[in-house]
């Protein structure tokens, strides 16, 4: 199984190959979340996280 890429706090910026994920719905979110909790991720599924600019 690929371990998955997660875009953290990607608002309107969509990154191929990642699973981008916003706490608030626009266009490009793939996965509206937490990103404090990612409760919908599973534990030990993920290789890379990128955030820019999540406080």
């Amino acid at each position: 199984m690929d371990k998955l890429k997660l875009h953290l706090g990607c608002g309107n910026i969509h990154i191929d190959g990642f699973i981008n994920i916003d706490a608030n719905y626009f266009p490009n979110v793939d996965m509206v979340d937490n990103v404090r909790h990612l409760r919908k991720i599973e534990e030990r599924s993920v290789d890379l996280i990128y955030a820019s600019n999540v406080l």
